[in-house]
């Protein structure tokens, strides 16, 4: 709010009803997701504003998000980066019949990145061809940074996002909404969004960051590279932890912990060890304890002083909580002693929307 621009949270992050009705209840302009698929979900939950950060081809998935369209009870955009992805919604538009034209925004991508117009001529020319279509409505422009690595982030971020500005530039007559709709923004370098959309008129263009993992953080690689929220606030605090029992010491300087590759992400680093319980004495691990590898539901853990014993919980924090979140089908709401306060749900692990569980 403080710096003008909205929030459509990427909920594939956590897929929970609850943690996305908190977010909504924050005042978030909209929900992220990533397919038709989680799409659904967020309908059932009562989601009435979805952006799919993706460009949708697939005749089936195109066909509900017509579906949602003719429905007027959700308002569905997604990305179109190709004249065939124009073409592919255009074909969905005729099974249908007539109707309200789908809204789609332009994504622009970086060399070697994931999606996205390569260049400013080919964004332009997309955008030409959304306009030129009586099937489709062009509302905006996209890009994601996310996947940049930290080293490369000064050169690659700063030039995508200037990019994207520039495509914004050159399009934005083409559209025929009131105010024009301006994304980015991971869970990375969010800080460098909201700096390079600084200058769009706030009347005439709505500056969304769809920013996912801000709701868990991490203590690894988002730690690291994420800004603090600055504005005189504290900085993100990561409030996913996975909790374990030692299992076994089986020689000196070595515990197993039974978390493993089904229990917690590893794409972007091993879990840290937080902290030990042992009966009801719970402290922080403050000597050297460190997971040195994960197998199926095993962690083996370093641990050269020893502080660990046979029959402890041992709580760990995680790097990137997408991958974590996404092996649990249900998760513990504490305070800070522990508490439970209630239970979240995830539709990771459930039934599609509409079928017996």
């Amino acid at each position: 709010r403080d710096a003008e621009v909205d929030l459509a949270p990427h909920v594939k992050t956590t897929m929970s009803p609850q943690v996305f009705a908190a977010q909504e209840a924050a005042g978030a302009w909209a929900a992220t997701v990533a397919n038709v698929a989680q799409a659904r979900w967020l309908r059932t939950w009562g989601c009435r504003r979805i952006v799919i950060a993706n460009q949708v081809v697939d005749p089936i998935a195109l066909d509900w998000v017509v579906e949602q369209a003719d429905g007027g009870a959700c308002e569905v955009c997604f990305w179109v980066d190709s004249l065939a992805g124009v073409e592919a919604s255009e074909a969905a538009r005729a099974r249908a019949g007539a109707g309200p034209a789908l809204r789609v925004l332009v994504e622009v991508g970086h060399r070697g990145g994931r999606t996205g117009c390569r260049t400013l001529e080919e964004a332009v020319a997309i955008a030409a061809a959304v306009t030129r279509s009586d099937a489709l409505e062009l509302h905006g422009v996209a890009c994601f940074e996310g996947l940049v690595a930290p080293g490369d982030a000064d050169d690659v971020v700063s030039a995508l996002l200037r990019r994207t500005v520039e495509v914004a530039d050159q399009v934005r007559d083409l559209s025929p909404v009131e105010r024009f709709v301006l994304t980015a923004g991971g869970s990375a370098y969010f800080d460098r969004v909201v700096a390079a959309f600084a200058s769009q008129s706030r009347e005439t263009t709505r500056v969304v960051l769809r920013s996912g993992c801000y709701v868990m953080h991490d203590v690894g690689f988002y730690d690291e590279v994420a800004p603090a929220l600055g504005h005189g606030r504290a900085p993100l605090r990561s409030a996913l932890e996975v909790w374990g029992a030692v299992h076994s010491t089986p020689e000196p300087g070595l515990a197993l912990v039974g978390i493993g590759k089904r229990d917690v992400g590893y794409d972007m680093g091993y879990p840290r060890a937080l902290t030990r319980r042992r009966g009801d004495d719970m402290r922080a691990v403050r000597g050297r304890v460190e997971v040195t590898a994960l197998n199926d539901q095993h962690a083996h853990v370093a641990d050269p002083d020893g502080l660990l014993a046979v029959g402890d919980l041992v709580g760990f924090g995680v790097s990137h909580p997408c991958t974590t979140l996404d092996k649990w089908s249900t998760l513990a709401l504490v305070d800070d002693d522990y508490t439970l306060i209630d239970w979240i749900d995830t539709a990771f692990t459930r039934h599609r929307p509409g079928q017996p569980g």
